[in-house]
């Protein structure tokens, strides 16, 4: 009770009323930034394309890149319920356990955010990003992954 009470006042005293939510997603809102501008300034990004964004989540990401940048996105995650972008379809699939459900050399973009850090295979998961890119192609993740 003690930690929980120190911890709650601590969270306070650095983050004064907001919630916990609004923080987080003020951070993936800038996260999602970073990756936009990384995929504009890219030397070598295709200009068209399959995307496909790993642990999607909301879809948030795949709505913006979809708004902002040439290419068809597609996205998956354990679950399909956590999707607030209208029209937007993710393939539900266990990261942990099951292959990317999709083909070799299929997406010209992989983006994975706040993803591998909740995974108890993650390489794995990073072979299947590797083996779903086209050659040549690129890959989006948080700092210090690869």
């Amino acid at each position: 009770m003690r930690t929980r009470r120190f911890s709650k006042n601590l969270y306070r005293k650095i983050f004064g009323k907001k919630r916990r939510r609004e923080i987080s997603e003020l951070s993936t809102s800038r996260i999602h930034q970073s990756v936009l501008r990384a995929i504009a300034t890219a030397p070598a990004m295709p200009s068209g394309g399959d995307h496909l964004d790993v642990g999607s989540g909301t879809g948030e990401l795949l709505r913006l890149v979809g708004a902002r940048c040439p290419f068809r996105s597609f996205g998956c995650d354990y679950t399909d319920k956590l999707v607030s972008v209208p029209g937007t379809r993710i393939d539900t699939v266990d990261l942990n356990h099951q292959p990317l459900p999709y083909s070799d050399n299929r997406f010209a973009l992989v983006t994975c955010i706040e993803t591998i850090e909740h995974l108890e295979n993650y390489r794995e998961t990073i072979r299947e990003i590797f083996r779903v890119l086209q050659p040549g192609a690129s890959q989006c993740s948080q700092p210090r992954i690869f």
